[in-house]
């Protein structure tokens, strides 16, 4: 007997076709027939009244969308360097947790949202924890032993840095604030500690930099499309509070002798602007070849657009894969993840 197998997509499903040629004319006839992969047991199948039409399972129109979305995973494997075996890699969650409108999130609250993301990250960047949260309870939940408070370093400090490896020198670098503080945020800036991993330093930063918000005038408003117009092309082209504030963040990042730096957090602007794009000539973004690079991370946004405000940076000698943007929260933010190899 002659069998040939061929493969199908219809539908969304992948289907096996077989193809049974009997050599003896009293043979049991059988027929070209779709079966399911999943139920690849089933190979031949008998002739009997109305089977489907074989032309039915060839002459399927292309759908270019889903051409497109199988080829380019694919591409990605193909254009980015493999990860060698025992390469040292990190799983990064960088979250805003909190949020500017009531009701504020718990604890319980927070952890859902973290635990959602189904990534058991070895490290965990949190920016604006609610106050009512504590930094302990939150990482003995989540199984972090070790984590640095900014809060002891600064009281208006509400980033946190979780880790499952020891962290050590931790600080703050403090960044340029709004005079007119129409909201009331925490201190921009970025807490930074060292972890050690297999004898690798890295140096872990969670960011937060000043919102648009303080920076608008009593009359302007965030929904207002004209005005988001201005601030947009402000972002893009000019000097900014947050440009400056990156520039702050790379020149002290300059004066420490660790040259494996993970950077991440809400940077309150978004991908392309001047401040994102000072902080991509000299470190790489994680998100550079994702399929998330657009998604939006800041659902509060009162355009059918969100914008990414969260991103995550590493030094140009690590590498980044599998980075999301993720659907569920505590507060106005999403949380994001990547896997970075360090070595």
């Amino acid at each position: 007997m002659d069998t040939r197998c061929y493969r199908l997509q219809h539908g969304g499903e992948v289907h096996t076709l077989v193809w049974a040629l009997s050599c003896s004319e009293k043979s049991t006839p059988w027929t070209l027939s779709p079966v399911s992969e999943r139920n690849s047991e089933n190979r031949y199948k008998k002739n009997e009244p109305n089977n489907s039409n074989l032309s039915r399972g060839i002459h399927v129109r292309p759908d270019p969308l889903r051409i497109l979305s199988t080829i380019f995973p694919i591409l990605l494997m193909l254009l980015l360097p493999s990860d060698p075996s025992g390469a040292t890699h990190l799983k990064i969650i960088s979250f805003n947790a909190g949020t500017g409108k009531n009701p504020v999130p718990n604890l319980d609250h927070v952890i859902e949202a973290i635990q959602a993301t189904g990534v058991p990250a070895d490290v965990l960047l949190a920016q604006e924890i609610p106050w009512s949260v504590k930094h302990d309870d939150l990482a003995r939940k989540l199984g972090f032993k070790h984590f640095v408070s900014g809060l002891i370093l600064n009281p208006r400090c509400t980033r946190a840095i979780f880790s499952r490896t020891k962290l050590i020198d931790p600080f703050v670098i403090e960044t340029e604030r709004s005079p007119q503080k129409r909201i009331f945020t925490s201190a921009p800036g970025a807490l930074c500690a060292t972890t050690v991993i297999r004898e690798t330093h890295v140096l872990l930063c969670s960011v937060h930099l000043e919102t648009m918000r303080n920076e608008m005038s009593a009359d302007e408003s965030i929904d207002d499309t004209g005005v988001i117009f201005r601030y947009v092309q402000h972002e893009l082209f000019n000097q900014n509070i947050r440009s400056r504030s990156v520039g702050t963040i790379i020149e002290k990042m300059s004066e420490i002798a660790i040259n494996r730096v993970i950077i991440a957090g809400d940077f309150n602007t978004f991908p392309f602007s001047k401040a994102i794009r000072k902080m991509g000539s000299v470190y790489n973004d994680a998100f550079s070849f994702s399929t998330a690079f657009f998604k939006g991370s800041y659902i509060d946004s009162p355009f059918c657009i969100k914008p990414r405000l969260d991103h995550i940076f590493h030094s140009p000698n690590m590498s980044a894969r599998k980075s999301t943007v993720h659907d569920i929260t505590s507060g106005d933010h999403v949380p994001i993840s990547t896997i970075i190899r360090i070595d």
